[in-house]
This record gives C-alpha cells, structure tokens and sequence, in this order.
C-alpha cells in the first residue's frame, strides 16, 4: 500500500506546485493591470441653477448621487431623472426633463460647478448642498 501511495502524494504535490505558480502569475498580472487605473472624483450633492442658466429640463436644483463612473440624477419630487456616466470630468447621458421629454446632456464636471449644454442649451448648477446619506429616499 505505500508503494502505491507513493506515486499519488508525488503527483499531488506536483498538483499544488504549479497550482501556487499559477495563482502567483495571476495576481501579478491583475496587480499590474490595475496600477495606473485612478477613481473618478467625487461629485455627488445637490446643485442649484446658476443665473442666466437655462432651466427648462432640470429646474432650479437637483441631486446627484454616485458610485464610482455610475451617477443618477434626480429631485425630492421625483419629477426629473437620469442615469449618467462620468468620464475624467465629462458628465454624459440621456436625461428625463421635468415637463417628460427626453434629451441628451453633455457637461463638465469640476471646482463645485456642473456646466455644458442639454438639448442644445446651456446650463450651469453650482454645488450647495452635501450629498444625500446613502440609502435614503431624499
């Protein structure tokens, strides 16, 4: 029985010799992948119009909650919504207007302002207000 179980202990530690080399070369590589990659800033809060801004679609202030690239927009009333990307400060997506039509917003992000164009107008909406807790309906 032991010249039998010889060869079987040989090849299992031979198993987990390469099975260790292989989890070793993975996570380097997934390691190495990862190094230069950098979280998008934060930008979640409430934004209030800036004067002379249109507010057509968004109204006078809306929030933004965010996770990572991911960000909704909407309002307490829940009359205005969007799920939106943001991309090194770029802000983008289709957005539903307070009136129920849709159109597209293209906005910078950055020194507590949001500003670009939706629908072909202009807009700009300063940060005022801290962001919404987490998991909270307003």
């Amino acid at each position: 029985m032991s010249k039998s179980g010889a060869p079987r202990k040989t090849t299992l530690l031979a198993f987990y010799a390469v099975l260790a080399v292989m989890v070793t070369a993975v996570t380097a590589v997934v390691l190495t992948a990862g190094e230069n990659r950098t979280a998008q800033g934060e930008i979640a809060g409430g934004y209030d119009v800036t004067e002379g801004s249109d507010r057509a679609c968004l109204g006078e202030r809306f929030d933004l909650r965010q996770s990572g690239r991911f960000v909704n927009l909407g309002n307490p009333e829940g009359t205005l919504s969007a799920r939106l990307e943001l991309d090194e400060g770029s802000l983008t997506g289709e957005v539903n207007c307070l009136r129920g039509e849709r159109t597209q917003l293209d906005a910078q992000v950055g020194d507590e302002r949001l500003r670009g164009r939706i629908g072909g107008e202009g807009l700009e909406y300063t940060l005022e207000r801290e962001p919404p807790e987490p998991g909270s309906l307003t």
